[in-house]
């Protein structure tokens, strides 16, 4: 009898083993990296903002879970994730060094840095950063740009002041202490929008030729088995949330700040 019953057991055990090693194998939730970048995703707003949305919608069409790991450095973000302890990491430019250890996704959004300026100030259709030469332009410190514009910075090839905050900068283009404000479309979107009245919002134009274009995604680390059938998945996700028009509409309700509020 106590023969049967070990043997019994040994067959429940490896009947067990064999469901919990094909669950494993079929993974549904993705542990994702990430960090709060006001307005892009912000633990506190809706879905987490327009990037968590985007990204769950994207996953889960697909039959997966998503999981954001939040910690306040972004250096944290991507060294977790390059050392397989996520899966993804979000969200960042896809330039040439992280496509060293990195697959990048499809883009979550590509981001236009702008010249931005007052009316009543003529910008004119420049070719090159020395064209801005009688110009001061204020750029904020943190933000990649390009290296051409951080060589003008240390070269002192153009009269250029580093800011810590983009709102400084913002300031001093309202006082007339710079000319021009260097940022992202969507951080100048939404300074404009939150800090300042609607009348004075509309002194500020920018120019339409965009400084840098760079595309923003998850990166799926390299050195992981399963980064590239996640890869394949999430950018399946994202293109049917486009294809049904459903992207479209969340990145309307972004800029419109609907995403402001309780989650």
């Amino acid at each position: 009898m106590k023969s049967i019953i070990c043997q019994l057991l040994l067959f429940i055990c490896g009947c067990w083993a064999g469901i919990s090693s094909s669950w494993a194998g079929d993974q549904k939730v993705v542990e994702i990296a990430i960090g709060e970048f006001h307005p892009w995703s912000v633990k506190g707003y809706k879905h987490g903002g327009f990037i968590n949305h985007i990204i769950t919608e994207s996953f889960n069409h697909q039959g997966f879970q998503v999981l954001f790991i939040y910690h306040n450095s972004w250096d944290r973000n991507i060294t977790d994730a390059e050392k397989g302890k996520v899966d993804a990491s979000a969200f960042w430019a896809c330039v040439d060094y992280r496509r060293l250890k990195f697959h990048c996704s499809e883009p979550l959004y590509t981001e236009r840095v702008l010249l931005f300026h007052l009316r009543e100030t003529s910008i004119p259709n420049w070719t090159t950063l020395q064209d801005l030469k009688p110009y001061k332009i204020g750029i904020t410190r943190g933000y990649s740009y390009n290296k051409e514009l951080w060589q003008a910075v240390d070269n002192k090839t153009l009269d250029i002041i580093v800011n810590k905050k983009d709102i400084n900068n913002l300031n001093m283009l309202l006082r007339g202490r710079i000319d021009i404000f260097v940022t992202p479309y969507t951080s100048g979107h939404f300074l404009l929008v939150e800090h300042l009245a609607p009348d004075v919002a509309k002194r500020i134009t920018y120019h339409p030729k965009p400084l840098i274009r760079y595309p923003v995604s998850l990166l799926f680390p390299k050195g992981k088995a399963s980064s590239e059938k996640l890869l394949k998945t999430f950018n399946k996700g994202l293109h049917w949330l486009k294809k049904t028009g459903r992207y479209q509409r969340y990145y309307k309700d972004f800029l419109e700040g609907k995403y402001k509020g309780s989650a």
